[in-house]
């Protein structure tokens, strides 16, 4: 199933992103997160949400080889 998600994300010209945080992001974060991240890649973003609860605090966003650690 993620096989098929990473191509068809790729057929509408999108970025994957994982975005690792210490509790769920509301909708409003994720809508904003990604219109960031998307002016940012200037691609449309694909998010994959994981929770850690070893984090204390903010995001750490992976895509294609970069990580963006704003974690404490």
């Amino acid at each position: 199933a993620e096989a098929l998600q990473k191509l068809l994300s790729a057929e509408k010209g999108e970025v994957a992103v994982e975005v690792i945080s210490a509790v769920a992001l509301t909708g409003a974060h994720k809508a904003a997160l990604e219109t960031t991240l998307k002016k940012a890649i200037g691609k449309p973003v694909a998010l994959k949400e994981k929770v850690n609860q070893q984090i204390l605090g903010g995001l750490q966003v992976k895509f294609g080889s970069e990580l963006i650690d704003a974690s404490v």
